[in-house]
């Protein structure tokens, strides 16, 4: 027997992170059991079980892309989300993360949730299921983080206004740029 959340009447998201799609129609947040045999679902199964998931970025970038109702939220506070961040994510810290109901974000909407190195995130993760979001996923720590999401800002500011001299690979955003000249000025 193998574990999948559901994330979409007939979407179920694997422990590996694999998306497999079914003909079923899904309660959506649920953990299912089921035979995964000869690219087949047998005997699938609605369990209770706490849907604590976590998941990688790649996975994360996956579930971004294919639905239009996926959050990722950056609970980190707003200086380290600047600093280095995920251009698609929002940024709610942990701190007033009962703020999402502002960002339009709903109890049945896709959420997934980052920091800094995984605390917050599992921290962030819990609240919000406990406030009545159905599917919540922890992507862990942004220290994880393996270039998945096409614009991220890792250290731009650090690295060019406080010590230009060390060499960096990645492009800046224009963004941070006039950011950094706005904090500047």
């Amino acid at each position: 027997m193998e574990k999948a959340i559901a994330i979409d009447k007939n979407f179920l998201l694997l422990e590996n992170g694999e998306l497999l799609e079914i003909k079923d129609n899904l309660e959506f947040g649920k953990i299912y059991n089921f035979d995964f045999s000869n690219k087949k679902v047998e005997n699938l199964e609605k369990i209770e079980e706490e849907n604590n998931w976590k998941i990688s970025f790649s996975t994360g970038r996956k579930i971004y892309d294919k639905f239009d109702n996926a959050y990722i939220i950056d609970v980190r506070e707003g200086f380290e989300f600047f600093m280095n961040g995920i251009d698609e994510a929002i940024n709610i810290p942990l701190g007033k993360i009962e703020s999402i109901y502002d960002k339009n974000i709903k109890e049945d909407d896709i959420v997934m949730v980052y920091c800094r190195s995984g605390k917050r995130s599992k921290k962030a993760q819990d609240i919000l299921l406990n406030l009545g979001f159905k599917l919540v996923l922890d992507v862990g720590g942004i220290l994880d983080y393996n270039g998945e999401f096409d614009n991220y800002r890792h250290n731009w500011f650090m690295n060019t206004i406080i010590s230009p001299a060390k060499p960096h690979s990645w492009q800046r955003s224009d963004r941070v740029l006039n950011s950094a000249y706005i904090i500047l000025s």
